[in-house]
């Protein structure tokens, strides 16, 4: 069965992607000429990181939906033939490409040593790939047990760990000394902080007809709190 709101939800979070780094370009190359207007456009820029969250909601809303009684054999062989391979072409692709073009005279290490950290760190854009798998595993383990567990308990619990997990590295930043300041994805990659929209999808897709009779009728409250999320997000 195909959903097609799902096909929508794809569709914006991919054209989002293009636009958040189309932007991201234009304002790093036009750095001065657009020194004035850069902080409103960099507000704005917010906007369209939805994306990312989007798609972790996507990859485990199809898990749930397809997948209600557990993964198939050879689930993660099978995704880390089509998913994770390429994700391995394109980190060395980044790594040559920022060590060896960007930086003059780098050497076989300096280039290794960039691709390890983009492949175990997700030093770099396709760090997304490294939080997709984490939630794969997550699903074979956690499937049954969330399945047989109160969805109003989960996602409130969930909802603080994430929470409290990002106003650690936004609000009150690790320590110099602790060394985590030098992992620059840190707060990216593991899955704390996203687990909330890990859950919140898990049970969309195990009660979808469920879930889309609730959008249905409080759609103008997603309306609205969508409306002054994005105006506090500006703000």
């Amino acid at each position: 069965m195909q959903i097609k709101e799902i096909f929508v939800i794809r569709c914006l979070s991919c054209l989002s992607v293009v636009l958040l780094h189309v932007v991201s370009m234009v304002l790093m190359i036009q750095e001065e000429s657009l020194a004035s207007a850069a902080h409103t456009v960099d507000a704005f820029r917010t906007l369209l990181m939805f994306s990312t969250p989007a798609f972790i909601f996507i990859s485990e809303f199809l898990l749930a939906r397809s997948y209600p009684g557990g993964v198939p054999a050879g689930f993660l062989k099978k995704r880390g033939k089509v998913i994770f391979v390429p994700f391995l072409f394109i980190a060395a692709v980044d790594a040559i490409l920022m060590k060896s073009v960007a930086e003059e005279g780098a050497g076989f290490v300096s280039v290794i040593g960039k691709f390890l950290a983009n492949v175990f760190l997700g030093n770099f854009i396709g760090y997304f790939i490294l939080v997709i798998f984490q939630f794969y595993i997550l699903h074979m383990l956690l499937h049954r047990w969330l399945n047989n567990t109160s969805p109003v308990w989960v996602l409130s619990v969930s909802f603080i760990i994430n929470a409290v997990y990002l106003d650690y590295f936004s609000i009150f930043h690790p320590p110099a000394s602790s060394g985590l300041d030098s992992i620059f994805p840190f707060f990216w990659v593991p899955f704390p902080g996203w687990v909330f929209y890990f859950c919140l999808a898990f049970y969309c897709g195990k009660e979808y007809p469920r879930f889309l009779a609730l959008i249905n009728q409080y759609r103008y409250a997603v309306y609205f709190s969508a409306a002054v999320s994005a105006i506090l997000i500006v703000a």
